[in-house]
């Protein structure tokens, strides 16, 4: 069931970014038949990860530390010009949005886990520059360490990855490359976060505005007034 979710995940991502050259994000490129057999296949450059054991079978996780807060799959994608004023987003169409969530629910195993998911693409003035998947998973699978491992294990399966961690924040990221497709990975509450992009820099500086415009959006700013003494 978890593999399941990591594909879904992955070849939305890499199928969307791979339209970081055009001005809007196309879901259609990003659809891609996803079996229920564990033999699943999706097109190159996404790579095949090995099944990774479930801790669930059809039920979410067993908590195995604190609940963490439960977020919709939106509440990370704020404001990002308070970080990086040349930034905006990019939506898609209301039924390319509602075939990519489709394409999470469509799956048994895959919905008793899901809250949500939303996809955005990210500018850089009048350039798409990366696209952003938010996947929501029940506090209950959040909370469980070996689900969190499974799927950061099963996302990266296949890539290469940084060995260093990117540190925003408080919060660390996991960078990785598939093909020519440069991505982050956040976990953040209860969702799974993906960013990608062709230009990987771009694609870090993307998640960098984003997770400082969360966890730690700088202040607005101040207003002085001058008076003048009369007489």
């Amino acid at each position: 069931m978890l593999i399941r979710v990591v594909l879904i995940v992955m070849a939305a991502t890499l199928g969307v970014a791979a339209c970081t050259g055009s001005d809007t994000p196309v879901a259609d490129q990003a659809t891609v038949p996803v079996s229920t057999s564990s033999s699943t296949s999706i097109p190159s450059p996404v790579p095949t990860p090995t099944a990774v054991p479930s801790t669930t079978s059809t039920t979410a996780a067993r908590p195995t530390g604190p609940l963490v807060v439960e977020l919709q799959p939106d509440d990370v994608m704020v404001d990002l010009t308070i970080v990086d004023p040349e930034l905006s987003y990019v939506d898609l169409a209301p039924e390319d949005e509602a075939r990519l969530t489709a394409r999470f629910e469509a799956d048994p195993e895959v919905l008793p886990l899901l809250l949500g998911v939303k996809a955005r693409g990210i500018r850089r003035g009048d350039t798409l520059v990366a696209v952003v998947v938010s996947v929501a998973v029940t506090p209950a699978s959040a909370s469980d360490p070996e689900f969190i491992d499974s799927f950061m294990t099963g996302a990266t399966e296949g890539a290469t990855v940084s060995p260093l961690a990117v540190e925003v924040a408080g919060e660390e990221l996991t960078s990785y490359i598939v093909g020519t497709t440069g991505s982050l990975l956040w976990h953040y509450e209860n969702l799974f976060v993906v960013y990608a992009g062709r230009d990987l820099s771009e694609t870090r500086k993307v998640a960098e505005a984003m997770v400082t415009a969360v966890v730690a959006p700088p202040p607005p700013p101040t207003t002085t007034t001058t008076t003048t003494a009369e007489g």
